[in-house]
C-alpha cells in the first residue's frame, strides 16, 4: 500500500504539474467558447452565462471532452515504454504498484482536467453575462431534471458542481480505458483516440442490446438519470459507476503492463 500511494503521488506530479494538464483544461474551455461564438454574436448582451453554457455543450461535439480528459494521463504508459523508464519504475515500486498507481493517477488527472475545464468555461461566460436571470428559458428547461431542487440562487453553484463532477468522472474512466489500450498498442495517437472510439463502440452496443438508461454513458454523464428520487444517490451513482469501471480497466492495465514487462 505504501508503494502504491507513493507511486500514485509521483504520477500525479507528472500529470497535474505538467503543461498538458493545464493545456487540456484551457483547450476544453477554448473549444467550448468557440462553439458558442456565433450564439454570442447573435444574442449580444441579452443572454445569461447559463444559457450560453447549455448551448456550448450541445453545439460542441459532446464526446470531445473525452479527448481532453485523456491528454494528461492516458499516454503515461506510452511515454514510459518509449523511453524504457517503465522497467526502472516497476523495479522500484513493484509491478502491481506501478500498474495501480499509474491507473489511479490517470483517472484523477483526467477527471481533474475536465472538471477544471468546465469551471473555466462557465467562469469565462460569467465575465460578460449574469449567471442566471429569473424566469429564463434555461431554468424552465431544467425543472424536469434530477438536480432541479438545486436551482436556487443559493445552490446554483452546487448544481453545476454536481454536473461537472459527473462529466469529469466519465472522462476519467475513458482515460483509464485508453491507458489499457496503450498496453496493447503503445502509441500516443492510439491512446488519445481510444476514448472516442470506445465510447462510440459502447453506445452502439448499448443501443443494439437495448440496455437500460443507467448503462448509457452519454445519459449518465449528463446527469439525466434519477436514482430513487434522491439528489445524493443521483449524484453518487454516476461517480460510483465510472470510478468502478475505471478500477476494472485499471486492473486490466496492470495485467497488460505486467505482460509487456515479461515478454517485451
Amino acid at each position: 500500500m505504501r508503494n502504491f500511494l507513493h507511486f500514485t503521488a509521483s504520477c500525479l506530479r507528472r500529470t497535474v504539474l505538467a503543461p498538458s494538464f493545464a493545456g487540456a483544461a484551457v483547450g476544453q474551455c477554448a473549444l467550448s467558447l468557440l462553439s458558442v461564438y456565433e450564439e454570442i454574436t447573435l444574442v449580444g448582451a441579452d443572454s445569461t452565462a447559463s444559457y450560453l453554457y447549455e448551448m456550448g455543450i450541445y453545439a460542441n461535439f459532446w464526446v470531445l471532452f473525452l479527448l481532453f480528459g485523456a491528454i494528461p494521463g492516458a499516454t503515461l504508459f506510452c511515454a514510459d515504454w518509449e523511453n524504457r523508464y517503465i522497467r526502472f519504475s516497476a523495479a522500484r515500486a513493484g509491478k502491481a504498484a506501478y500498474g495501480a498507481g499509474t491507473a489511479a493517477a490517470c483517472y484523477l488527472a483526467g477527471t481533474g482536467a475536465v472538471f477544471v475545464g468546465e469551471w473555466l468555461f462557465l467562469g469565462a461566460l460569467c465575465l460578460g453575462y449574469p449567471l442566471l436571470s429569473p424566469g429564463s428559458t434555461v431554468i424552465n428547461s431544467w425543472m424536469g431534471t434530477p438536480f432541479a431542487p438545486l436551482l436556487t440562487p443559493q445552490r446554483i453553484l452546487l448544481f453545476y458542481a454536481a454536473r461537472f463532477l459527473i462529466k469529469a468522472c466519465c472522462a476519467g474512466f475513458f482515460s483509464v480505458a485508453a491507458l489499457w489500450v496503450s498496453t496493447l498498442l503503445p502509441n500516443v495517437f492510439v491512446a488519445l483516440a481510444s476514448p472516442l472510439l470506445l465510447n462510440y463502440l459502447w453506445e452502439n452496443v448499448a443501443i443494439f442490446l437495448k440496455l437500460p438508461a443507467p448503462l448509457l454513458f452519454a445519459s449518465v454523464a449528463k446527469g439525466n438519470i434519477p436514482i430513487q428520487d434522491s439528489l445524493l444517490w443521483t449524484a453518487l451513482y454516476p461517480v460510483a459507476l465510472f470510478t468502478g469501471l475505471a478500477a476494472v480497466f485499471g486492473a486490466l492495465f496492470t495485467a497488460g503492463a505486467k505482460r509487456r514487462l515479461e515478454h517485451g
